[in-house]
């Protein structure tokens, strides 16, 4: 299961933090306490804790194999295509704290492993799926907004 991970590289104390948890083996060779250095954890991210029981990078979890990720500046929305593993390809629109069902659901059918209990985050199935009579592998996109045609594609997302 991959994530979407959100972090502050400028590392801006009014909005986050530094890093609590740490992995617990540390490559041979590197100096320091931490090597898990240079950001910080926005504040707002949907799973930050005070006891670093969990990572606090992870902005939304259960994508398979995520191709593109862009981000719609107009809407603020977050696309990401999602390669499927043997019948579907998924589009997603991500927000904070989301759960993209993988590997429960594949599109909108019964993936290859049993619904988690307790289930981590909010479900969220696909904005559009479709299955492999129509294409194999889904490889990104983004939402047009462009003037040459604006009045045809104008706010929808291409791929």
């Amino acid at each position: 299961m991959e994530v979407l991970h959100r972090i502050d590289v400028d590392r801006v104390a009014s909005r986050s933090h530094p890093i609590l948890r740490q992995p617990k083996d540390r490559p041979h060779g590197l100096p320091g306490g931490s090597y898990s250095q240079g950001y910080f954890i926005p504040n707002d991210n949907p799973w930050v804790n005070a006891n670093a029981s969990v990572l606090e990078e992870f902005f939304a979890l259960g994508f398979r194999s995520p191709h593109r990720a862009s981000y719609d500046p107009p809407t603020g929305k977050i696309w990401v295509s999602d390669v499927g593993e043997g019948t579907w390809e998924e589009i997603n629109v991500v927000n904070k704290g989301d759960n993209l069902q993988w590997a429960f659901k594949e599109g909108g059918d019964t993936g290859p492993s049993a619904n988690p209990s307790p289930l981590i985050g909010n479900s969220r199935g696909p904005v559009y799926a479709y299955d492999h009579s129509i294409g194999n592998s889904i490889i990104g996109g983004f939402v047009y907004r462009g003037s040459k045609f604006n009045g045809a594609l104008a706010g929808k997302y291409i791929w």
